[in-house]
């Protein structure tokens, strides 16, 4: 999925593409973040219960995926 998110996020910036492209590859710092996150509230509430995390991070990339398709 990484290259069609890249991609349709990149899309339309025009003279602000570069900038654009710079803070989508800082944003690869939610992988090193997120897992210890959904460790760490597996450790206090359950592993069932942590996958709230993933199920959000992946409802807003459907978000994005849906808006970017409307626009």
């Amino acid at each position: 999925m990484w290259p069609c998110i890249f991609a349709l996020s990149i899309a339309g910036l025009g003279k602000y593409t570069t900038q654009g492209s710079a803070f989508l590859i800082m944003m690869i710092l939610g992988g090193a973040i997120i897992p210890p996150i959904q460790g760490k509230l597996a450790d206090i509430i359950g592993i069932h219960q942590s996958y709230f995390i993933p199920v959000i991070c992946f409802a807003y990339l459907a978000f994005f995926g849906w808006a970017v398709r409307v626009s």
